[in-house]
């Protein structure tokens, strides 16, 4: 049985309203040179402390993401002025190196945000969309089929400070040397202020900020998994490790792993995701 869900925009786009359509538990048909490997999407959503229409965007991101429970990884990337820090009513610095690569790259803050992007594919002709087609754009990427298979483990060392994350890929068709694998450090529950114009008085304090982008653990665009072309059946595994800097803020109990392999040097689209609890030791 298919699954509807309505998704109506406010504040700033009145009336608009998106339907989402599809089983999330379906397989992709293997037909037409599909795999019948179901696709996990990411969806980036840039975004900023001062930017008043990004909780809305926020908001959609999440409705998506409980339409296909599991299927759908939202990475919010603060990127821009509007991200900027403003003391004492917005303190927090969300903005990072990477997620500054990723903005120079996709030119999100010069675009104006919020902005989102869906597997970093280009169904407009542009990486960048509005809040308002994700969810049309989301439902088509999850009828299509995954290139590769993905699974890992992430655990956080406490003593040693040390993250590990394992990839094991599988090509579920023959790949090329553009696939890299990327692994993302992502916290959840951070307690701010966030500007919403949709409210009075406009600064909402006590804003949770979740899927908050903290860093690359092995770059903004990860590593190449292979320098030749790679046969159908191949399986690779890669192992990632990353320091934690002294001094950062962030919880680990609150954060989790984002692994994903992508097409860096050519289309840059994203072929597969996976979600990763960070199981800590000590």
């Amino acid at each position: 049985m298919k699954t509807f869900l309505l998704l109506c925009a406010t504040a700033a786009i009145v009336g608009s309203c998106d339907v989402i359509e599809g089983d999330p538990t379906e397989r992709p048909d293997g037909n037409n040179g599909g795999t019948g490997v179901p696709r996990t999407v990411l969806l980036e959503d840039f975004t900023g402390q001062l930017c008043g229409n990004c909780p809305a965007a926020a908001t959609t991101a999440k409705e998506i993401e409980d339409a296909y429970d599991g299927r759908v990884i939202t990475v919010a990337v603060h990127v821009g002025t509007l991200a900027s820090p403003a003391p004492p009513d917005y303190p927090h610095e969300f903005r990072t190196p990477h997620g500054n690569e990723f903005d120079n790259t996709f030119n999100a803050s010069r675009e104006g945000i919020p902005k989102g992007m869906v597997n970093r594919t280009r169904p407009t002709g542009q990486f960048l969309l509005g809040r308002g087609q994700w969810a049309q754009v989301v439902a088509q990427q999850l009828q299509t089929s995954a290139a590769i298979s993905l699974d890992g483990t992430a655990t956080y060392d406490s003593s040693a400070r040390t993250i590990t994350v394992t990839a094991d890929i599988e090509y579920e068709t023959a790949g090329t040397p553009d696939y890299h694998v990327a692994a993302m450090l992502v916290e959840d529950g951070i307690i701010g202020s966030q500007l919403d114009y949709s409210r009075s008085p406009s600064r909402i304090q006590g804003y949770v900020f979740n899927h908050v982008f903290r860093t690359g653990l092995n770059g903004a665009w990860g590593e190449q998994l292979s320098s030749t072309a790679v046969a159908n059946g191949t399986t690779v595994s890669r192992t990632i490790t990353y320091a934690v800097p002294d001094g950062v803020s962030w919880n680990m109990e609150n954060c989790h792993v984002v692994l994903y392999v992508h097409r860096h040097t050519t289309t840059r689209e994203v072929l597969q995701a996976k979600k990763l609890s960070l199981a800590t030791t000590r």
